[in-house]
């Protein structure tokens, strides 16, 4: 007999007084099926599917820490779903294979927490159609996620996702089914979310952080490409926009983002391409009413954010758009390399330190936060610029002030107080109108300046003329 027989290895462990291993069955991978769905398109997959994950893998809390697990869908077969799937179990990988979700007005897949405090990490959603949903794939508190190679026609929203370090890439979302293209689509549509939620457990929203939305397309539905609201952080790259008639990218309270060589074909007449602004609303976890056919609002939960630090880097932009970018409010937004549509990007009032870099094409910039941009958009020419050779800014821009008559001292109250009073102002005189005296062309600060407003004085009054001071504040 050969060592390495079974039947001696056997004889050896009930030798030595031990017990034979028990032999391992082939590993099948588990499936609807396996869980109760039907396929049959009357009875409702969602209800069993969802009742089978509770009985097989539990709660969040029983199965957060165990190992992955893989669901797979029957390849091409339609699941009726008159309520959503509910994966309230992390670790869990789905995979459709093509397989159908036809939703009944009800959402598709629902990634939650059930009723733990802790977030749903670790699992992913790939290869599903889903046709008619009030929401295709939605999900809170969620981490650590992949969803990817998705198609969604129809749906109300493709993707709303509250949560953190996910991936969202190579999804398609489409605003109706193709072979009900030039038809009305069910309801009003719209494509990523990516937002705030009021979450279990939580005394305040869940803000979602350093999410990647990535290669996905969204084409023709009534609403935005892709919102982010609260949070921020998100890697924004390479997606595909078109024909989305609320605009393609909206950022609402959403600080620290890269949008990263996004391709736009927008409808005609668009409000925007992208937009970063700041509105709130008062209710909770979900604003989107799209059940019952009304707008989909997508709002702030959180007063106290504010859209700063944002990034548009890239991207080619078809015409159509009111704005290209429109920049209502936030400090220190970035726009640098973009191959402009129209050309329009407007810079609202009160923002500081923007910096508008070259691209292809020259913008038509509206710029109402005066010097406060930096503009570098024009060939050859830099608009903007605060001069300051120290590690303190200049916060007033350039300015004027006009004497005449007998005038021959003005205080100049600054609009934002400086740092400090140590800094220098260069004068210049322009002649307005008459014939000044020589005198009026000598302008000097006739008083050590503050923080707040310093005093420019002439030589002598203009007499029967008007003579203009302009001044520069630098450092």
């Amino acid at each position: 007999m050969a060592l390495a027989s079974p039947l001696y290895r056997v004889a050896l462990a009930v030798a030595v007084g031990l017990s034979a291993a028990p032999a391992l069955a082939a590993d099948t991978p588990l499936t609807f099926e396996a869980l109760g769905a039907k396929g049959d398109g009357k009875a409702d997959d969602g209800a069993l599917i969802s009742a089978g994950l509770a009985r097989r893998f539990g709660t969040l809390a029983q199965w957060q820490n165990k190992q992955r697990m893989e669901i797979h869908a029957a390849s091409g077969r339609t699941y009726r779903l008159a309520t959503p799937i509910m994966l309230s179990q992390a670790r869990l990988r789905l995979f459709g294979h093509g397989a159908i979700l036809a939703c009944q007005n009800s959402d598709g897949i629902f990634i939650d927490q059930g009723q733990s405090a802790n977030h749903n990490a670790e699992g992913s959603i790939e290869g599903f159609r889903f046709d008619d949903c009030a929401t295709g794939i939605r999900a809170t508190a969620a981490a650590f996620w992949r969803i990817a190679d998705n198609s969604f026609f129809a749906n109300g929203t493709c993707i709303d996702f509250n949560g953190l370090s996910s991936s969202i890439s190579g999804n398609y979302c489409r605003g109706q089914r193709e072979e009900l293209e030039g038809k009305p689509a069910p309801r009003p549509t719209t494509g990523i979310i990516i937002r705030s939620a009021r979450t279990f457990a939580a005394t305040s929203p869940n803000e979602s952080f350093a999410n990647i939305i990535h290669a996905n397309r969204v084409y023709h539905t009534s609403g935005n490409c892709i919102a982010l609201i609260d949070g921020g952080g998100h890697t924004v790259s390479a997606n595909d926009c078109e024909m989305n008639t609320s605009g393609e990218v909206l950022l609402n309270n959403s600080f620290g983002n890269a949008i990263d060589n996004l391709y736009s074909e927008p409808s005609a007449g668009s409000p925007f391409i992208i937009r970063i602004t700041r509105s709130w609303g008062a209710d909770g976890l979900r604003q989107d009413t799209a059940k019952v056919g009304g707008a989909v609002k997508l709002l702030s939960l959180l007063k106290d954010r504010y859209p700063e630090a944002n990034r548009i880097i890239g991207g080619t932009f078809g015409g159509g758009a009111i704005w290209d970018i429109d920049v209502q409010t936030g400090n220190f937004p970035i726009i640098s390399g973009v191959r402009y549509g129209t050309g329009k990007v407007h810079i609202g009032p009160g923002i500081n330190g923007g910096y508008l870099m070259p691209g292809a094409g020259t913008p038509q910039v509206t710029n109402e936060s005066g010097a406060s941009l930096l503009d570098m958009s024009q060939p050859g020419q830099i608009t903007g610029a605060r001069i300051s050779g120290t590690g303190t800014a200049v916060r007033n821009a350039p300015g004027f002030a006009d004497f005449t008559a007998g005038t021959a001292s003005r205080r100049i109250d600054l609009a934002t107080p400086e740092f400090d009073a140590a800094y220098h102002v260069e004068l210049t005189a322009i002649i307005v109108s008459g014939s000044p005296t020589t005198g009026a062309l000598q302008p000097y600060l006739c008083a050590l300046p503050t923080a707040s407003s310093f005093r420019i004085c002439l030589a002598q009054p203009p007499g029967n003329a008007t003579v203009r001071i302009q001044y520069r504040i630098t450092r």
